[in-house]
This record gives C-alpha cells, sequence and structure tokens, in this order.
C-alpha cells in the first residue's frame, strides 16, 4: 500500500513536470559561467600533466648522471 502511494505520487510529480515543460513559453537563461568553469579545470589538468611530466623527466635526468660506473 505504501508502495503504491510512492508510485501515484512519483506519477504525478512527473505529469506536473512534463505538463510544466510543454505549456511553459518562458526561455532557460544560458549561463556562461560553467564554461568558464570546465576550461578552468580543464586547463589545471593540463598544466598538472605537463608539471608532472617535467618534473619527471627532471629525476630521470639527475638519476642517470648520479649513477657511479661501476654499478652499470
Amino acid at each position: 500500500m505504501i508502495l503504491r502511494l510512492c508510485f501515484a505520487r512519483a506519477a504525478q510529480i512527473i505529469r506536473a513536470a512534463m505538463e510544466d515543460t510543454n505549456h511553459s513559453t518562458e526561455t532557460k537563461p544560458q549561463y556562461v559561467w560553467p564554461w568558464f568553469i570546465a576550461a578552468a579545470v580543464i586547463l589545471a589538468v593540463v598544466i598538472a600533466v605537463a608539471a608532472i611530466h617535467a618534473e619527471a623527466n627532471r629525476v630521470k635526468q639527475q638519476r642517470q648522471f648520479s649513477i657511479p660506473e661501476s654499478v652499470k
């Protein structure tokens, strides 16, 4: 019985939402700021990957020069 009430209420909400979107003449505002946030996140990831790559190369070069000839 409780499950039936939950499904009935969910169906009412869905129907109301569908009717609301079908009869709405207002357009949603197009926000620009999420694109700036997305661009900043992507740029941060690219910069982090480049920095880690450069640091890994620096450590690799330091290890190559510090290995004694007798160990090779």
